[in-house]
């Protein structure tokens, strides 16, 4: 099955002019701010995020210019928006119904949350959802194959074909061989890539390694009914496949 990535959308081009899309943030001295401050979000425990523990309503949001201008930003609904950077610590989105009911109907990796919210747009409160994302999909590291290339002189790199390697047969078990692999492969001048991803799962939505990605089943039914504020890129540099379920 092929994924692709999975984002709000930045920007929104029309002809030869390019608008920056609005995102969302907690409204200063609203529900939504208050709730971020007295949240469950645990840094150290990266990338297993903690999920809000029955919060009230978020609200409100309010719509801000990614570029910081001083021009109006209420310009554009959206059913998907980024979340402002100071919420470092959720993976997540703010996403009207019309969206969520489509992604209910989908896999969606677990632990994930809707939260209840609601969006400030044109003196209007509209209601939304936080989506949260709270885990990353596994990878299986010794079943999981690699390519290893000779990078030569750091000034004038010169690659060697890349021969193919199984986790396990080089000693790649779990992710702390994988990075003391990594080491040992960069002190011999060489450079250690993934070439396909097994994972142990098969979700139609997930985080994979800080990406947000989707099946195409799924992005097929998010084209058809038109949800804006999406943007898709195909999946690409190595393959991820999935075990099926009786090898599980």
């Amino acid at each position: 099955m092929k994924y692709y990535k999975f984002s709000a959308a930045s920007w929104q081009t029309k002809g030869k002019k390019r608008r920056a899309h609005p995102y969302a943030q907690a409204a200063p001295g609203s529900i939504a701010a208050h709730t971020y401050r007295t949240g469950r979000f645990p840094v150290s425990s990266w990338p297993q995020f903690a999920m809000f523990d029955n919060p009230p309503v978020f609200d409100h949001f309010i719509l801000r210019d990614v570029l910081m201008r001083n021009y109006r930003y209420n310009w554009v609904l959206l059913d998907l928006y980024y979340l402002s950077q100071e919420l470092t610590t959720v993976i997540g989105y703010l996403v009207s119904p019309k969206l969520k009911s489509i992604m209910e109907k989908f896999a969606i990796y677990q632990p994930h949350q809707f939260y209840p919210a609601k969006l400030l747009y044109k003196n209007n409160f509209l209601d939304y959802y936080l989506f949260q994302l709270g885990s990353r999909l596994p990878i299986d590291y010794a079943r999981s194959k690699y390519t290893m290339k000779y990078k030569g002189d750091k000034k004038e790199p010169v690659e060697e074909s890349a021969s193919i390697h199984v986790g396990s047969e080089i000693g790649i078990l779990d992710e702390d061989s994988f990075f003391v692999k990594i080491k040992e492969c960069r002190e011999s001048n060489q450079e250690l890539l993934f070439f396909e991803k097994v994972i142990n799962e098969l979700p139609d939505l997930a985080m994979l390694d800080g990406e947000v990605i989707i099946s195409s089943p799924m992005k097929d039914a998010l084209e058809q009914a038109n949800i804006s504020g999406i943007w898709y890129e195909e999946f690409g540099g190595f393959t991820v496949s999935f075990l099926p379920p009786s090898s599980l």
